[in-house]
């Protein structure tokens, strides 16, 4: 097997073995999961897993990792494409919450329960906690470029506290899942993007200067 392919291999097996921990992670619990339940899930041997992930812990982390980091691609790749003119804020929004709306309910029940067993695990353990800072750390760096780009094209006040407004534009799509999974009501996603979308721009728009009256 040539080195190309059996990088390949590897990469394609990593992904199966983090579907797999997934699927098990939301079916019992992490804390309940094994490494060898995670391996009869994925169909090799417990000895096989622990050629890619060493601990449980890294396969969360992985996990946690892979989600920001096709996020983070999936948002920079939209706004290199975004036409003169348009929104980085709406688009923002529309891609981290327009993926929702491609999911079944049942989809995003097990992504918002992932997501929900990823928090906690964080606050749990220190050397988890230390990665998904780094994920976050990314996250607010990324919208912070965002929003100074703005502020320097006039098209936010430049009042506006950056760092502020990133933590509140990175909360809001964890906050939304959260109150869609524990309020036992379905969120219709694509009216939350547009009312988001709008309420910010209205709120964050530059105000006109008023014009002094000649003497």
């Amino acid at each position: 097997m040539s080195p190309k392919r059996s990088e390949g291999f590897k990469a394609d097996r990593q992904e199966e073995l983090l579907a797999a921990a997934q699927r098990c992670f939301l079916a019992q619990g992490y804390d309940r999961t094994t490494m060898r339940e995670i391996a009869a899930e994925a169909g090799v041997s417990t000895g096989a897993i622990y050629t890619y992930f060493g601990t449980k812990a890294e396969i969360l982390q992985s996990l946690c990792a892979q989600q920001a980091s096709a996020e983070v691609r999936d948002l920079q790749t939209t706004l290199a494409a975004l036409p003169p003119g348009g929104d980085p804020i709406a688009a923002g929004l529309a891609v981290v919450l327009g993926k929702l709306l491609r999911l079944t309910p049942a989809e995003r029940q097990a992504r918002e329960q992932s997501n929900l067993l990823v928090f906690y695990e964080a606050a749990r353990d220190p050397n988890f906690g230390q990665r998904f800072c780094e994920s976050i750390a990314l996250w607010r760096q990324v919208v912070t470029d965002i929003l100074r780009q703005e502020q320097a094209a006039g098209r936010l006040r430049e009042t506006v506290d950056r760092a502020a407004l990133a933590n509140v534009l990175i909360a809001l799509p964890i906050g939304l899942e959260i109150v869609e999974l524990l309020g036992g009501e379905p969120h219709d996603w694509a009216e939350l993007v547009h009312s988001l979308s709008t309420t910010l721009r209205q709120g964050l728009d530059p105000v006109p200067q008023p014009v002094p009256l000649n003497q």
